[in-house]
């Protein structure tokens, strides 16, 4: 099945409908809906395969003046007007789906570093990156919760339309009208691949509160929250905007008003403001520029439609609340604090405690890597290593964003000679590797939302992240950035989740007047990764062959002297 084409459009619904639902029998959900200031709904329920004949005549009938959708599921019977499909007349799917209505779908290379399959089907339903896809499943989905979760998990992972999961979800089918553009709906690519859910498993879920309802509590005058904050120039002016100085795009007919209303969202979001304040000037902005609003149109539709854009924001800017916030903060009169009973929880005595944060740095090819999964393993152990006592067995978790697979899969099994049968029953159970190849930005919103459901299936008690390069996606050298990604570390990883870090990191090069970069300054980037570290080690490679361990900073216990180790195929 190829690109949509407009010669025949009976045949190529009839091409549609087949792919989509098959053999399966059941009653298929299709909607319109107006092109006029009311934007009214109605639906329509047609038999599949008996009724495909009048499913197809009813497209083509409206398509010229109407909005047309369809469900991509099979329903057990048709619903009066008034009634609403249920999960319990849901009879089931042969697709999970993702709607694009904000930004630019993924690319193939985006799509291979988060370990999901290239889409079955893509749709174009206007505009380039106004896409739904779709992915085939090689058995009938009959459990709407199921197919529900994983759509979610798609959802949230490729950044689409959050509210474009469920079950009874309308898409637009090919070679239809896009009212509002009047582009045909296109079909991108079509071919005859099939999954099994299992190919989706190491999608991680998302945060338990992304796709939990908005309530928004009394919505306060636009007026006052224009006065109340420090608008950016650019922000500023988009605001102000009336509907026809918008900007359109080379290539459009008319400026895009939700892609508008989606930046303003996220300007608001980034100024500091409430749901409800950002909700108050949306409201005001969309009454002006008519995207969700009209003199006759449903109230309810312009406030599901902002709500939709306010969870968006809200994945890259979550909301904090200023008094939870005030009442985590710790504060004690002079003689409490002094009276305060604190004891340090070593995880590896006098190197690193509980919550604690260290570097391993070094020059390339130093082994940085391998000496720090070894540590990991006896910490996994509770095993003493090198010249450190480790007090008990550590669940620890090695999250590789350099090494895939078979790189850190042939680096561990040259090292697992050395342990016993028990001991490694012992790193079965306290020793987990996550071996991506790829970054997991610690800067960005979506790449901590993606480690904190990681930390929160896996509950380490030590990660060792390999690389902290790797891990910033903005430049390292930026004060700026990294003070923002180790206020993540502090005040989530460490404080909220009680895990302590184990970066892998390297030294400046070498340079004229310093050709050995070996000392603490001589760590690559801002200032503030050595600031924000309590144990910095770094390993040096001597002319002998041997590796020099030297303790570059030590926050919580006097320095020892150096010592050598030598590298070998397995420790």
């Amino acid at each position: 099945m190829g690109t949509v084409q407009a010669i025949n459009p009976a045949q190529n619904l009839d091409q549609w409908f087949t792919k989509i639902f098959g053999q399966q029998t059941g009653y298929i959900y299709a909607a319109t809906k107006t092109h006029d200031e009311d934007r009214k709904w109605a639906k329509r329920f047609f038999h599949w395969p008996n009724e495909k004949d009048f499913l197809i005549t009813y497209y083509l009938e409206n398509t010229a003046t109407h909005d047309v959708y369809f469900c991509p599921s099979l329903f057990t019977r048709p619903t009066a007007d008034h009634e609403s499909i249920t999960k319990e007349l849901f009879y089931g799917t042969y697709w999970l789906w993702a709607d694009f209505d904000y930004g630019d779908p993924p690319s193939s290379k985006k799509l291979a570093e988060l370990n999901i399959p290239e889409p079955t089907i893509k749709v174009r339903s206007s505009e380039k990156n106004k896409q739904h896809w779709y992915w085939r499943l090689e058995l009938f989905q009959t459990d709407p919760n199921v197919l529900e979760g994983v759509n979610r998990r798609l959802t949230y992972a490729l950044e689409a339309d959050l509210g474009g999961w469920d079950y009874q979800q309308s898409l637009r089918p090919p070679g239809t009208i896009h009212q509002e553009s009047k582009k045909t709906v296109l079909l991108l690519s079509s071919n005859e691949s099939y999954y099994s859910l299992a190919a989706f498993d190491n999608i991680p879920e998302p945060p338990s509160d992304a796709f939990l309802d908005i309530k928004l509590g009394t919505i306060p005058d636009s007026n006052a929250i224009a006065f109340k904050y420090a608008f950016p120039d650019d922000t500023a002016e988009l605001f102000r905007k009336q509907v026809h100085e918008l900007s359109i795009k080379d290539g459009k007919s008319r400026a895009d008003r939700s892609e508008a209303l989606m930046r303003l969202g996220y300007d608001f979001a980034e100024m500091g403001m409430s749901n409800e304040e950002i909700y108050s000037l949306l409201r005001n902005v969309d009454l002006r520029w008519k995207k969700f609003s009209s003199k006759n149109s449903d109230p309810e539709r312009q406030y599901k439609n902002l709500l939709k854009i306010i969870r968006r924001a809200r994945i890259k800017v979550p909301l904090t609340n200023p008094d939870d916030t005030i009442a985590e903060i710790p504060v004690f009169s002079h003689k409490k604090f002094l009276a305060t009973h604190v004891e340090i929880d070593w995880l590896i005595e006098n190197l690193i405690h509980k919550k604690g944060r260290v570097i391993v740095a070094g020059p390339p090819e130093v082994g940085k890597t391998q000496f720090s999964v070894w540590i990991g393993q006896h910490l996994a152990l509770g095993k003493d290593v090198l010249k450190w006592h480790i007090p008990r067995r550590i669940k620890t978790l090695v999250f590789s964003m350099e090494m895939g697979h078979s790189e850190l899969q042939m680096l561990v099994d040259g090292m697992d000679t050395n342990f016993t049968d028990e001991e490694r029953d012992f790193l079965d159970q306290y020793m987990d590797y996550s071996p991506l190849g790829y970054s997991i930005p610690m800067d960005k919103p979506r790449g901590q939302a993606i480690f904190i459901a990681l930390l929160e299936k896996f509950q380490p008690e030590v990660v060792i992240m390999d690389s902290l390069g790797v891990a910033i996606d903005d430049d390292i050298k930026s004060d700026v950035v990294v003070n923002k990604t180790f206020q993540f570390i502090n005040a989530i990883v460490r404080a909220k989740y009680g895990c302590s870090t184990w970066w892998i990191h390297h030294m400046r090069k070498e340079q004229i007047g310093n050709k050995a970069p070996k000392k603490l300054a001589d760590l690559y980037g801002s200032q503030y990764i050595g600031s924000n570290a309590d144990t910095v080690i770094g390993l040096w490679p001597l002319s002998s062959g041997d590796i020099e361990v030297n303790y570059l900073k030590l926050r919580l216990a006097a320095k020892p002297k150096s010592f050598k180790i030598r590298r070998t195929n397995h420790c």
